[in-house]
């Protein structure tokens, strides 16, 4: 259990880190390479929150084995955990995103600012852009992905169910 809270305050922190940025910082010294960092936070808050909810399924025995990579982690969160939580749609779907806008930045060759945005360029000449206005859609559905296990994890610990 202390390593599910454990989980539970980094992706606070991860968040608060995000929205600090996003909300403050930015109006400070609006640098486009903020957006990449907000983004990074967001992931990693999504992503801590994931883990916490997956060991928290398997401390009560409702699934075998903990997932060891995030495309395992991602499945089983998409396939299994959304029906039984019913975790929102556009939770799987920014997750999705962030994780894609995370992959792009470790496969790109080359990376600028072009006014407002920061671009990522790969290897076979694909941009991705990334701009402040896109990522602080995704702020909302994060803080409400940890509300919300904040809440399983709390509320439904001690529920039996069968699998």
């Amino acid at each position: 259990m202390k390593e599910i809270t454990q989980f539970i305050n980094e992706a606070t922190t991860a968040f608060k880190i995000a929205d600090h940025l996003a909300y403050v910082t930015y109006l400070v010294v609006p640098d486009p390479k903020l957006a990449l960092s907000v983004a990074e936070r967001l992931h990693e808050a999504l992503c801590k929150c994931m883990d916490a909810l997956i060991h928290h399924e398997y401390l009560y025995k409702r699934i075998d084995t903990v997932p060891s990579t995030f495309r395992d982690k991602f499945t089983l969160l998409k396939h299994n955990l959304t029906t039984t939580y019913a975790i929102p749609h556009d939770i799987i779907t920014t997750l999705a995103d962030l994780a894609a806008l995370m992959e792009s930045k470790a496969q790109s060759s080359i990376e600028f600012t072009r006014k407002d945005k920061y671009v990522i360029a790969l290897r076979d000449y694909q941009l991705h852009t990334i701009t402040m206005p896109k990522i602080k859609r995704y702020i909302p559905a994060v803080k409400s992905f940890i509300a919300q296990v904040n809440t399983i994890i709390n509320t439904h610990g001690n529920l039996r169910r069968t699998r």
